[in-house]
């Protein structure tokens, strides 16, 4: 005979822990975040939701010695949130209890619900450091490049200044005209599938191993000043910091000068300031001027036509 009861609160759990797990992952924490509550439940410390962490929350949730008592459904909301975080802080662990109060959690104290203040001033800059200039030399070969460096200055007064990173995307076309034709000449960029005139593609550049070195990723070791020329990009405090720069070089080289009779460069950046894999929009960023200092379609062009 079958229990039907087991078999109903076993359909009960399963809903249970599937409606938490969803619940969850709703509220957005970061990795560090969910890292810090699992350690705190006694789940395994790593940096995402799973079973394991599911239902060692609700264990937690129903343990006699919370603060607050608290429903053991596995849900980690602003209740939860703010058990843990007065827990931490009466522990003396005052940095994790300052990375939870990022998100709403509710006051042990006062009861009320603490809500996400907005993301502070992130701060964007494209400086140009060399303009774009023709150069030759008298056996014909010729360059014509510019290049730039880009900083993007996190508030230090964010807890958790490594969830921000940069992208950056180009676009354009290079053009050498010839007395009875023009040369395109895209597909001598190392941009990954060649300088598109149209669409922005994530810029970078492909290694003579055929890897890919883009910027801005924190997961990759950083490139250093002087480490390679024409590609560099570095973090304060290692990978982890504030503050991001990067120095890129463009343009295009060749030989026989006098085979044609101008360059034509025509090109634009985009560069965007991403949280938590998703590019913030001017909305999400607190400053009046975020147009002339960061973020959303932040775009610098480059054109010029020089003439042997």
């Amino acid at each position: 005979m079958f229990d039907f009861d087991v078999i109903k609160k076993a359909a009960s759990n399963v809903f249970d822990y599937f409606a938490a797990y969803y619940f969850n992952e709703e509220r957005g924490y970061s990795k560090k975040t969910i890292k810090i509550i699992r350690i705190a439940v006694g789940a395994t410390p790593l940096e995402s939701w799973d079973a394991d962490a599911i239902f060692a929350v609700e264990r937690w949730q129903a343990a006699p010695q919370r603060l607050k008592p608290l429903d053991p459904d596995g849900k980690f909301g602003a209740k939860s949130l703010g058990v843990l975080i007065a827990e931490l802080e009466k522990k003396g662990d005052t940095m994790s209890a300052m990375i939870l109060r990022q998100y709403p959690y509710k006051n042990v104290t006062t009861g009320q619900v603490e809500t996400t203040k907005p993301d502070r001033e992130v701060r964007f800059y494209q400086t140009p450091k060399r303009i774009l200039d023709l150069i030759k030399d008298p056996s014909g070969s010729w360059e014509m490049r510019g290049s730039f460096k880009v900083i993007v200055n996190v508030d230090p007064g964010i807890v958790e200044p490594w969830r921000y990173e940069y992208r950056q995307y180009i676009r354009g076309s290079v053009i050498l005209n010839r007395p009875s034709s023009e040369e395109n000449m895209r597909n001598q960029f190392k941009v990954p599938g060649g300088l598109d005139p149209n669409f922005f593609t994530e810029d970078g550049e492909i290694m003579s191993d055929g890897s890919i070195e883009r910027f801005g990723y924190r997961k990759k070791p950083p490139t250093y000043p002087g480490k390679k020329i024409g590609l560099m990009d570095y973090y304060t405090d290692g990978q982890q910091g504030p503050d991001y720069y990067l120095e890129d070089t463009f343009g295009i080289a060749g030989a026989n000068a006098g085979t044609f009779h101008k360059v034509a460069v025509n090109i634009s950046y985009r560069g965007a300031v991403i949280k938590d894999g998703k590019e913030l929009s001017p909305q999400q960023i607190n400053s009046s001027n975020w147009r002339d200092y960061c973020i959303a379609g932040n775009e610098w062009t480059y054109s010029e036509i020089k003439f042997f």
